[in-house]
Protein backbone atom coordinates (compact mmCIF):
# COMPACT_ATOMS: atom_id res chain seq x y z
CA UNK A 1 0.00 0.00 0.00
CA UNK A 2 1.20 3.03 -0.83
CA UNK A 3 1.15 6.02 2.01
CA UNK A 4 1.00 9.74 2.18
CA UNK A 5 4.68 9.40 3.02
CA UNK A 6 5.48 7.32 0.01
CA UNK A 7 3.23 9.38 -2.28
CA UNK A 8 4.79 12.86 -1.37
CA UNK A 9 8.44 12.36 -0.29
CA UNK A 10 9.98 12.06 -4.09
CA UNK A 11 10.98 15.92 -5.74
CA UNK A 12 9.91 15.35 -9.72
CA UNK A 13 11.98 15.06 -12.27
CA UNK A 14 13.34 17.47 -14.95
CA UNK A 15 12.08 17.01 -18.41
CA UNK A 16 15.66 16.04 -19.30
CA UNK A 17 16.09 13.33 -16.47
CA UNK A 18 12.81 11.61 -17.73
CA UNK A 19 14.29 11.51 -21.25
CA UNK A 20 17.58 10.40 -19.52
CA UNK A 21 15.71 7.16 -17.84
CA UNK A 22 13.31 6.49 -20.47
CA UNK A 23 16.82 6.49 -22.88
CA UNK A 24 18.24 3.66 -20.25
CA UNK A 25 15.07 1.56 -20.55
CA UNK A 26 15.05 1.32 -24.24
CA UNK A 27 18.72 0.65 -24.66
CA UNK A 28 17.71 -2.66 -22.95
CA UNK A 29 14.38 -3.30 -24.68
CA UNK A 30 16.56 -3.00 -27.76
CA UNK A 31 19.19 -5.54 -26.66
CA UNK A 32 16.74 -7.79 -25.80
CA UNK A 33 14.52 -7.79 -29.20
CA UNK A 34 18.13 -7.58 -30.62
CA UNK A 35 18.97 -11.03 -29.14
CA UNK A 36 16.03 -12.91 -30.30
CA UNK A 37 16.02 -14.61 -33.84
CA UNK A 38 15.74 -13.10 -37.04
CA UNK A 39 12.88 -13.26 -38.86
CA UNK A 40 13.77 -14.80 -42.30
CA UNK A 41 13.68 -12.79 -45.08
CA UNK A 42 13.22 -9.49 -42.94
CA UNK A 43 15.49 -6.80 -42.36
CA UNK A 44 17.20 -6.40 -39.54
CA UNK A 45 16.12 -3.49 -38.45
CA UNK A 46 12.54 -3.89 -40.08
CA UNK A 47 12.22 -6.78 -37.65
CA UNK A 48 13.49 -4.86 -35.19
CA UNK A 49 10.54 -2.25 -35.38
CA UNK A 50 7.89 -5.18 -35.65
CA UNK A 51 9.09 -7.03 -32.49
CA UNK A 52 9.71 -3.59 -30.32
CA UNK A 53 6.39 -1.83 -32.29
CA UNK A 54 8.49 1.27 -32.21
CA UNK A 55 8.90 4.26 -34.52
CA UNK A 56 12.15 4.26 -36.84
CA UNK A 57 13.50 7.16 -34.88
CA UNK A 58 12.77 6.06 -31.25
CA UNK A 59 15.15 2.84 -32.71
CA UNK A 60 17.72 5.14 -33.75
CA UNK A 61 17.87 6.54 -30.65
CA UNK A 62 18.41 3.54 -28.55
CA UNK A 63 20.85 2.18 -31.12
CA UNK A 64 22.68 5.59 -30.61
CA UNK A 65 22.36 5.17 -27.34
CA UNK A 66 23.73 1.41 -26.78
CA UNK A 67 26.88 2.69 -28.70
CA UNK A 68 27.85 5.24 -26.51
CA UNK A 69 28.48 3.38 -23.22
CA UNK A 70 28.30 -0.12 -24.85
CA UNK A 71 26.78 -1.98 -21.65
CA UNK A 72 26.30 -5.39 -21.38
CA UNK A 73 23.24 -6.90 -21.48
CA UNK A 74 23.19 -7.36 -17.85
CA UNK A 75 24.45 -4.18 -16.88
CA UNK A 76 21.88 -2.81 -19.34
CA UNK A 77 19.08 -5.02 -17.48
CA UNK A 78 20.20 -3.10 -14.12
CA UNK A 79 20.05 0.39 -16.05
CA UNK A 80 16.55 -0.38 -16.93
CA UNK A 81 15.15 -1.73 -13.43
CA UNK A 82 16.68 1.29 -11.63
CA UNK A 83 15.35 4.26 -14.31
CA UNK A 84 11.72 2.30 -14.11
CA UNK A 85 11.83 2.46 -10.81
CA UNK A 86 12.97 6.18 -10.01
CA UNK A 87 10.19 7.25 -12.83
CA UNK A 88 7.69 5.98 -11.24
CA UNK A 89 8.51 6.60 -7.85
CA UNK A 90 9.06 10.43 -8.66
CA UNK A 91 5.95 10.14 -10.41
CA UNK A 92 3.74 8.75 -7.61
CA UNK A 93 2.50 12.41 -6.55
CA UNK A 94 0.68 12.51 -9.50
CA UNK A 95 -1.04 9.75 -8.35
CA UNK A 96 -2.26 10.72 -5.09
CA UNK A 97 -3.15 14.35 -6.61
CA UNK A 98 -5.61 12.55 -9.24
CA UNK A 99 -6.76 9.78 -6.68
CA UNK A 100 -8.08 12.69 -4.21
CA UNK A 101 -10.99 13.73 -7.56
CA UNK A 102 -12.47 10.10 -7.42
CA UNK A 103 -13.19 10.24 -3.64
CA UNK A 104 -16.46 9.42 -2.80
CA UNK A 105 -17.09 6.84 -5.75
CA UNK A 106 -17.23 3.85 -4.56
CA UNK A 107 -13.82 2.73 -3.48
CA UNK A 108 -11.79 3.80 -0.63
CA UNK A 109 -8.47 6.28 -1.58
CA UNK A 110 -5.88 3.66 -1.54
CA UNK A 111 -8.24 1.34 -3.69
CA UNK A 112 -8.14 4.27 -6.04
CA UNK A 113 -4.62 4.95 -5.69
CA UNK A 114 -3.52 1.60 -6.56
CA UNK A 115 -5.12 0.99 -10.01
CA UNK A 116 -3.95 4.89 -10.58
CA UNK A 117 -0.16 2.79 -9.63
CA UNK A 118 -1.06 0.34 -11.94
CA UNK A 119 -1.53 2.83 -14.55
CA UNK A 120 1.35 5.05 -13.48
CA UNK A 121 3.71 1.68 -14.40
CA UNK A 122 2.13 1.51 -17.88
CA UNK A 123 2.54 4.48 -18.63
CA UNK A 124 6.21 4.47 -17.44
CA UNK A 125 6.65 1.47 -20.21
CA UNK A 126 4.92 2.71 -22.95
CA UNK A 127 6.20 6.21 -22.86
CA UNK A 128 9.04 7.42 -25.74
CA UNK A 129 11.47 9.80 -25.35
CA UNK A 130 11.65 10.78 -28.90
CA UNK A 131 8.05 12.56 -29.01
CA UNK A 132 8.66 15.66 -27.11
CA UNK A 133 5.69 15.05 -24.89
CA UNK A 134 5.86 15.15 -21.11
CA UNK A 135 5.95 11.86 -19.28
CA UNK A 136 3.64 13.73 -16.92
CA UNK A 137 1.11 14.82 -19.00
CA UNK A 138 1.12 11.33 -20.96
CA UNK A 139 1.18 9.49 -17.78
CA UNK A 140 -2.30 11.21 -16.46
CA UNK A 141 -4.31 9.12 -19.23
CA UNK A 142 -3.19 5.97 -18.45
CA UNK A 143 -3.70 6.75 -14.62
CA UNK A 144 -7.18 8.78 -15.02
CA UNK A 145 -8.61 5.41 -17.51
CA UNK A 146 -6.78 2.87 -14.77
CA UNK A 147 -8.79 4.80 -11.63
CA UNK A 148 -11.95 4.72 -13.92
CA UNK A 149 -11.72 1.31 -14.74
CA UNK A 150 -11.21 -0.23 -11.19
CA UNK A 151 -13.82 2.49 -10.13
CA UNK A 152 -15.87 0.83 -12.64
CA UNK A 153 -15.28 -3.01 -12.09
CA UNK A 154 -15.33 -3.12 -8.33
CA UNK A 155 -16.88 0.05 -6.84
CA UNK A 156 -20.45 -1.56 -6.91
CA UNK A 157 -21.65 -5.29 -5.88
CA UNK A 158 -23.87 -5.40 -9.28
CA UNK A 159 -22.02 -4.76 -12.38
CA UNK A 160 -23.43 -3.84 -15.84
CA UNK A 161 -22.19 -3.00 -19.43
CA UNK A 162 -21.26 0.88 -19.41
CA UNK A 163 -23.80 1.19 -21.60
CA UNK A 164 -26.96 0.29 -19.35
CA UNK A 165 -25.31 2.15 -16.39
CA UNK A 166 -25.62 5.41 -18.49
CA UNK A 167 -28.92 4.77 -19.19
CA UNK A 168 -29.44 4.07 -15.32
CA UNK A 169 -27.95 7.38 -14.50
CA UNK A 170 -30.17 9.27 -17.03
CA UNK A 171 -32.93 7.87 -15.65
CA UNK A 172 -32.33 8.75 -12.04
CA UNK A 173 -31.12 12.43 -13.36
CA UNK A 174 -34.58 12.49 -15.44
CA UNK A 175 -36.57 12.27 -12.36
CA UNK A 176 -34.54 13.93 -10.16
CA UNK A 177 -35.59 16.87 -13.07
CA UNK A 178 -39.52 16.32 -13.22
CA UNK A 179 -39.81 16.15 -9.34
CA UNK A 180 -38.28 19.37 -9.06
CA UNK A 181 -40.95 20.58 -12.31
CA UNK A 182 -44.13 18.69 -10.55
CA UNK A 183 -43.80 19.17 -7.21
CA UNK A 184 -43.95 15.43 -6.67
CA UNK A 185 -42.27 12.67 -7.75
CA UNK A 186 -42.99 11.48 -11.19
CA UNK A 187 -44.19 8.36 -12.50
CA UNK A 188 -41.62 5.70 -14.57
CA UNK A 189 -44.14 6.28 -17.83
CA UNK A 190 -43.69 10.43 -17.50
CA UNK A 191 -39.75 9.34 -16.99
CA UNK A 192 -39.11 7.82 -19.74
CA UNK A 193 -41.67 9.73 -22.45
CA UNK A 194 -39.43 12.79 -21.19
CA UNK A 195 -36.04 10.98 -22.16
CA UNK A 196 -38.12 9.98 -25.46
CA UNK A 197 -36.38 6.68 -25.48
CA UNK A 198 -38.08 4.10 -27.78
CA UNK A 199 -38.99 0.86 -26.82
CA UNK A 200 -36.85 -1.32 -27.52
CA UNK A 201 -34.26 0.73 -25.42
CA UNK A 202 -36.70 0.62 -22.63
CA UNK A 203 -36.51 -3.32 -23.26
CA UNK A 204 -33.04 -3.60 -22.91
CA UNK A 205 -32.48 -1.33 -19.97
CA UNK A 206 -35.39 -3.25 -18.35
CA UNK A 207 -33.42 -6.72 -18.70
CA UNK A 208 -31.27 -5.99 -16.39
CA UNK A 209 -32.97 -3.97 -14.10
CA UNK A 210 -36.60 -3.36 -14.02
CA UNK A 211 -37.70 0.03 -14.19
CA UNK A 212 -40.92 -0.54 -12.22
CA UNK A 213 -37.97 -0.86 -9.65
CA UNK A 214 -35.38 1.16 -10.78
CA UNK A 215 -38.39 3.93 -10.36
CA UNK A 216 -38.31 3.04 -5.90
CA UNK A 217 -34.83 4.13 -5.81
CA UNK A 218 -35.62 5.60 -2.11
CA UNK A 219 -36.93 2.52 -0.87
CA UNK A 220 -34.71 -0.32 0.64
CA UNK A 221 -34.33 -3.49 -1.36
CA UNK A 222 -35.82 -5.67 1.34
CA UNK A 223 -37.27 -4.84 4.91
CA UNK A 224 -34.69 -5.65 6.64
CA UNK A 225 -31.83 -3.74 4.54
CA UNK A 226 -30.70 -0.06 4.49
CA UNK A 227 -29.75 0.03 1.08
CA UNK A 228 -31.18 1.60 -1.32
CA UNK A 229 -31.29 0.35 -5.42
CA UNK A 230 -30.13 4.65 -5.78
CA UNK A 231 -26.69 3.03 -3.47
CA UNK A 232 -26.23 0.72 -6.71
CA UNK A 233 -25.90 3.25 -9.72
CA UNK A 234 -23.27 6.08 -9.84
CA UNK A 235 -25.44 9.15 -9.25
CA UNK A 236 -23.46 11.34 -11.97
CA UNK A 237 -25.08 14.70 -10.36
CA UNK A 238 -22.59 14.29 -7.10
CA UNK A 239 -19.30 14.26 -8.67
CA UNK A 240 -19.16 16.85 -11.24
CA UNK A 241 -15.00 17.24 -11.93
CA UNK A 242 -15.33 13.54 -12.48
CA UNK A 243 -17.87 13.64 -14.72
CA UNK A 244 -16.14 16.83 -16.40
CA UNK A 245 -12.90 14.30 -16.70
CA UNK A 246 -15.17 11.27 -18.35
CA UNK A 247 -15.93 14.21 -21.02
CA UNK A 248 -13.25 15.26 -21.76
CA UNK A 249 -11.12 11.58 -22.25
CA UNK A 250 -14.22 11.04 -24.19
CA UNK A 251 -13.95 14.57 -26.50
CA UNK A 252 -10.17 13.45 -26.64
CA UNK A 253 -10.40 10.07 -28.50
CA UNK A 254 -12.57 11.07 -30.47
CA UNK A 255 -10.26 14.30 -31.93
CA UNK A 256 -7.69 11.66 -32.65
CA UNK A 257 -9.71 9.42 -34.32
CA UNK A 258 -10.75 12.54 -36.64
CA UNK A 259 -6.88 12.25 -37.76
CA UNK A 260 -7.39 9.27 -39.40
CA UNK A 261 -8.16 10.23 -42.97
CA UNK A 262 -10.34 6.72 -43.36
CA UNK A 263 -13.81 7.03 -42.46
CA UNK A 264 -14.67 3.68 -42.71
CA UNK A 265 -11.13 3.02 -39.99
CA UNK A 266 -12.85 5.56 -38.22
CA UNK A 267 -16.22 4.06 -38.04
CA UNK A 268 -14.93 0.73 -37.61
CA UNK A 269 -12.96 1.57 -34.28
CA UNK A 270 -16.26 3.39 -32.96
CA UNK A 271 -18.25 0.29 -33.40
CA UNK A 272 -15.46 -2.04 -32.34
CA UNK A 273 -14.45 -0.34 -28.97
CA UNK A 274 -17.78 1.60 -27.81
CA UNK A 275 -16.38 4.70 -28.81
CA UNK A 276 -18.54 7.73 -28.97
CA UNK A 277 -21.96 7.15 -27.99
CA UNK A 278 -21.87 3.45 -29.63
CA UNK A 279 -21.97 0.18 -27.56
CA UNK A 280 -19.02 -1.92 -27.97
CA UNK A 281 -19.22 -5.13 -31.34
CA UNK A 282 -17.99 -7.78 -31.80
CA UNK A 283 -16.06 -8.32 -35.45
CA UNK A 284 -18.96 -10.55 -36.56
CA UNK A 285 -21.51 -7.86 -35.68
CA UNK A 286 -19.69 -5.60 -37.72
CA UNK A 287 -19.03 -7.65 -40.33
CA UNK A 288 -22.81 -8.17 -40.56
CA UNK A 289 -23.98 -4.31 -40.82
CA UNK A 290 -21.15 -3.85 -43.26
CA UNK A 291 -21.75 -6.98 -45.83
CA UNK A 292 -17.97 -8.13 -45.36
CA UNK A 293 -16.30 -11.08 -43.82
CA UNK A 294 -14.77 -11.37 -40.34
CA UNK A 295 -11.56 -11.24 -41.10
CA UNK A 296 -11.42 -8.35 -43.39
CA UNK A 297 -12.96 -6.07 -40.59
CA UNK A 298 -10.52 -7.54 -38.66
CA UNK A 299 -7.45 -6.76 -40.78
CA UNK A 300 -9.46 -2.93 -41.49
CA UNK A 301 -9.30 -2.67 -37.22
CA UNK A 302 -5.56 -3.82 -36.99
CA UNK A 303 -4.33 -1.42 -39.66
CA UNK A 304 -6.16 1.29 -38.32
CA UNK A 305 -4.83 1.08 -34.73
CA UNK A 306 -1.15 0.38 -36.33
CA UNK A 307 -1.71 3.87 -37.86
CA UNK A 308 -2.15 5.30 -34.58
CA UNK A 309 0.59 3.85 -33.28
CA UNK A 310 3.11 5.14 -35.88
CA UNK A 311 1.89 8.47 -35.82
CA UNK A 312 3.93 11.46 -34.40
CA UNK A 313 0.59 12.83 -32.49
CA UNK A 314 0.91 11.89 -28.74
CA UNK A 315 -3.19 11.80 -28.73
CA UNK A 316 -3.59 8.77 -31.79
CA UNK A 317 -0.46 7.22 -29.90
CA UNK A 318 -2.60 6.88 -26.42
CA UNK A 319 -5.03 6.06 -28.52
CA UNK A 320 -3.89 3.09 -30.26
CA UNK A 321 -2.23 1.87 -26.79
CA UNK A 322 -5.88 2.21 -25.51
CA UNK A 323 -7.38 0.16 -27.64
CA UNK A 324 -4.78 -2.50 -28.06
CA UNK A 325 -5.06 -2.61 -23.91
CA UNK A 326 -8.69 -2.98 -24.26
CA UNK A 327 -8.78 -5.54 -27.15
Amino acid sequence: MHTEYQLTKHDLLTPSEVVELARKMDVYRYLEAARQPREKGVPREEGLLKKLRWDRKRLQAAIKGRKQNRPTIEEARKKYELARKELVERNMRLVGSMAKRYAGRGLPLEDVIEDGYVGLMIAVDKFDPTHGTTLGTYARWWIRLAMERGIYNDARPIRMPAHVESDLAKFAIQRGKLTAVLGRPPTAEEVTNALRWDPARIKRIGGAVKLTHLYELDRPRMEDEKATLMTLIKDKTQNTEARIEQRELREALLDALKLLKSKGERRVLCLRFGIGETTPLNLPQIAELYGLSRERIRQIEERAIEKLRRSGNPRMRVLSEFLEETQ
